[in-house]
């Protein structure tokens, strides 16, 4: 019994120093690569610190994250926390910092914001896809910092005489095609946050419908049923070419689309809002949904989703290709949890691909 006591005894404290470890775990996880970083003094003078570094924006990591009290300290104190990093840390901005110490500040280390933690691991490492690759072009998503107007970072880019590759720019990040010997020169310019890849070409996902889906148990013919049709709703999908004629559809879609060549689109669309009036047992998931329907390149039902929301009502987005299996976090994940985040209507949906 003794024995059996000192074993769960041991265990606890085993635990409990696991525990103790795993909070004062200060790595940060960056999307180039983990980084630990050296801890300042305690006593270390925030404005000396600050003077320090050439850099216009830092990372700062905190004991514990800072609470909103905190945080208006550090404002008042100089220091304007942008974006949080995982662990503990902010990308921040300084202006005429204060001389209070670090501690009073509850921080842990300042450190540059370097070119070196401006690249997706990818990119880091040099992988050049062959999608984003021609020649000695490459194409890239470029983020500026969060205090930094999207109209600067095309201006910025375009007096670079880079070549802009989309037209809408009210997403978070700039489509931009840049010589390859121009990414590192790329990353050092003070206003750019993040460079990665852009995504692979679109690749076709397909998948049975309406039973698998329990559609039929929302619209059901049965006197029961609770004829959730999809009315007065309005979605919008992208897909290879131009859809229809058919009277599945007829009435109820604004097409942008001009490419004739494919037919996954008719098989997504008539999935998502055919009427089934050809055969009842093929009917779509809201048979009463209005489409606005887009070409699939540059997933443009999906980067004017907001302006969709605010102009044509448009709730829910529905896309059946992929940009690579399991590509990570990458700008467009993040650009579109951002859409839904400051949109809570909005909803993005995607089909969970075919390739195991």
């Amino acid at each position: 019994m003794k024995r059996l006591l000192f074993s769960a005894i041991l265990l606890s404290l085993a635990l409990i120093s696991t525990n103790i470890n795993a909070g004062n775990d200060y790595t940060l996880k960056l999307k180039s690569g983990d980084v630990s970083i050296t801890a300042n003094s305690p006593s270390a003078n925030l404005a000396k610190v600050i003077s320090s570094i050439s850099e216009e924006y830092v990372i700062i990591q905190f004991n514990e994250v800072p609470t909103n009290n905190e945080k208006e300290t550090l404002r008042q104190n100089g220091v304007t926390l942008l974006e949080y990093l995982p662990l503990q840390a902010f990308i921040a901005k300084t202006n005429n910092p204060s001389e209070a110490s670090l501690q009073s500040l509850n921080i842990r280390a300042i450190t540059p914001f370097t070119a070196e933690y401006k690249y997706t691991l990818p990119v880091k490492n040099n992988e050049n896809p062959g999608w984003a690759v021609s020649g000695n072009q490459v194409d890239l998503m470029v983020e500026a910092h969060l205090d930094v107007d999207v109209n600067s970072l095309v201006s910025f880019l375009e007096n670079e005489g880079y070549t802009l590759l989309m037209e809408n720019y009210t997403a978070e990040y700039v489509k931009v095609r840049i010589p390859l010997r121009d990414i590192n020169k790329l990353a050092n310019a003070n206003l750019i946050k993040i460079i990665d890849y852009i995504p692979a070409s679109p690749e076709k996902e397909d998948q049975r419908g309406r039973s698998l889906h329990r559609a039929n148990l929302l619209d059901s013919d049965h006197p029961l049923g609770r004829n959730y049709d999809g009315t007065g709703v309005s979605i919008a999908i992208a897909d290879d070419a131009v859809i229809g004629p058919h009277i599945d559809i007829k009435g109820r879609v604004t097409s942008f689309s001009t490419n004739p060549n494919g037919t996954h689109g008719d098989m997504t669309t008539g999935i998502a809002m055919g009427a089934g009036n050809l055969n009842p047992d093929y009917r779509g998931m809201a048979t009463g949904a209005y489409l606005y329907y887009y070409d699939i390149n540059g997933y443009p039902h999906v980067s004017n989703a907001v302006t969709n929301l605010n102009n044509r009502g448009v709730v829910i987005t529905s896309t059946s290709f992929s940009e690579g299996c399991n590509a990570g976090y990458t700008s467009t994940t993040r650009a579109v949890d951002q859409q839904t985040r400051q949109n809570p209507e909005l909803l993005h949906v995607f089909s969970a691909g075919n390739s195991s």
